[in-house]
């Protein structure tokens, strides 16, 4: 979780450094909105992977796929292979929130899950403030490469420790609701889509804008449709 957490808040203050190495200012802000993207589109799949396969695996796995994009990050040459690399990064780190709390359930008593969770919510405030500081003093002393590579140490440590865990292996059975599945990935991809480009690459009352955004809350109102009447539905 402070891994994830940190991620999301020690990218602002490097974005002025990145602009001045690769260029492409007005595509900057993509350097989040991938990651955002990519994030919120996994999180609901890693649950329902996390039941079929164990959480446990599906938690080593999205550690690997951000650590993969970490490393990518790192090394990217140009603006366009930086923001393909937070995608990639993006869809590890939709898996770290959402697979830690669920492993909490599993291996901690109800009794202890009181207080693990405060250790939650105190982890994730540390990481949220601590994220810009962190990602400033990297940035000008070291670059803004480095935010990346620290990520690749944190991610090993905790793989490592994620392993240790003692957890279910999972049913065996992944039955995807690909239809809900679909109508929730455009939907948020267009009403975040909406969100991220609103007010400095297009006006808020651009005929794309306003498509955009008509799309992704009925694309909700869809699913909400859709899930009501499938066997399996994705929210579960």
């Amino acid at each position: 979780m402070f891994l994830g957490a940190l991620d999301q808040t020690i990218i602002a203050a490097a974005l002025p450094a990145i602009a001045g190495s690769l260029g492409g200012l007005s595509y900057l802000a993509w350097v989040v909105t991938a990651y955002l993207l990519a994030a919120t589109i996994a999180a609901p799949l890693y649950g329902r992977m996390g039941d079929a396969f164990g959480r446990k695996r599906m938690l080593v796995l999205s550690l690997g796929l951000f650590v993969a994009g970490s490393a990518a990050c790192a090394a990217a040459p140009t603006l366009a292979v930086l923001i393909c690399a937070r995608a990639l990064q993006g869809f590890g780190g939709g898996g770290l929130m959402t697979l830690a709390q669920a492993l909490i359930g599993e291996v901690v008593s109800p009794k202890e899950r009181g207080k693990f969770q405060g250790w939650f919510g105190a982890t994730f405030a540390l990481a949220s403030t601590l994220g810009p500081v962190i990602g400033g003093i990297l940035s000008q002393h070291l670059g803004w490469r480095s935010i990346f590579w620290v990520n690749i140490p944190l991610g090993l440590g905790a793989a490592i420790a994620a392993l240790r865990a003692k957890t279910h292996r999972g049913t065996g059975i992944c039955r995807l609701d690909y239809a809900g599945t679909g109508v929730f990935v455009a939907s948020t991809v267009a009403l975040l889509l909406a969100l991220s480009i609103g007010g400095h690459e297009v006006s808020w009352t651009s005929p794309i804008l306003l498509a955009l955004a008509t799309l992704g809350v009925a694309g909700f109102a869809l699913f909400r449709r859709v899930e009501q009447k499938a066997v399996d539905p994705l929210r579960n």
